[in-house]
């Protein structure tokens, strides 16, 4: 038998793109900070902050102000902040 030799053909797409995931799962020590729909916020609440850590996942409503102190939080005990859609 004789194989065929020939050029590969390979998809063709951009080298440079960064190709796009979506993460399931649990990543420990992450973060993300969210802005909620009104109509899903609790008690007018425009933002939440979920975080992963020792196999537990938890989420919390918050303002503006302490989506902002609490990331620098999460940052200084070393969380990595995610962006979760």
């Amino acid at each position: 038998m004789k194989e065929k030799k020939g050029k590969k053909k390979y998809n063709k797409h951009k080298m440079n793109e960064t190709p796009t995931i979506k993460l399931t799962g649990h990543f420990d020590k992450t973060f993300s900070v969210q802005r909620e729909e009104p109509e899903f916020s609790y008690k007018g609440l425009e933002y939440s902050i979920e975080w992963d850590f020792d196999k537990k996942k938890t989420r919390i409503p918050l303002s503006l102000h302490g989506a902002k102190e609490l990331t620098e939080v999460f940052e200084k005990f070393g969380f990595s902040q995610i962006n979760r859609k």
